[in-house]
This record gives C-alpha cells, structure tokens and sequence, in this order.
C-alpha cells in the first residue's frame, strides 16, 4: 500500500505494539485475529525503536479509517474535487471502504 494511504489512515504510534501486530498476525487497530492472507490489508513495512514491524489491518477497521480519511483528503485534493476519477490516493482509500463492508 502506498504510503500517503496509510498516512491518511492515521496508524497509531508503533512503539509498544504487541508482538502480534508488529508481525502482522492481528490487526494494528482492534488486535483481532489471527489474520488470514485474504481478509487482512497490508501497511507495509515500519520501523519501531529501530526494528522493522509489519502492521496489518483487518479489512473492517481498514475500511472505517478510509472512510473518515476521505473527509480529511478529498477537501484538500485539487485532483478528487475536480475529477470524476479522483487521484490514486482517493482511489485506494475508496477500495478500502468498500472492501471494508464485504
């Protein structure tokens, strides 16, 4: 995922995380899980004091971030309020949503 998308998404500080959600096995928001491949959306990877974590999310919580981030991008996105397509960045946080309600 690109990173201005998980910048939108407002990840928590990643400092003190469970060792779960530094590998990705629980989602970084609710800590549910284990994640499977298909229903988790990965945040790439981080560095936490110095150590690399590799944050998932479950599509849900994924899903509602993107929602609200939507508020925050679209405003000031001179490409999303201008066009019908939108740019990348309102065009994954879109895919996000909706994946978020299957």
């Amino acid at each position: 995922m690109h990173a201005a998308v998980v910048a939108v998404l407002g990840p928590p500080e990643l400092v003190g995380i469970s060792d779960r959600q530094a590998r990705g096995a629980h989602c970084l928001w609710c800590d549910n899980g284990p994640l499977t491949t298909a229903e988790a959306v990965d945040l790439g990877e981080h560095k936490a004091d110095g150590v690399a974590v590799f944050p998932r999310a479950c599509r849900r919580c994924a899903g509602k971030r993107a929602h609200r981030g939507m508020y925050d991008h679209h405003p000031d996105c001179e490409t999303c309020r201008t066009t019908e397509a939108g740019c990348e960045i309102g065009r994954a946080l879109y895919r996000l949503v909706r994946e978020g309600r299957r």
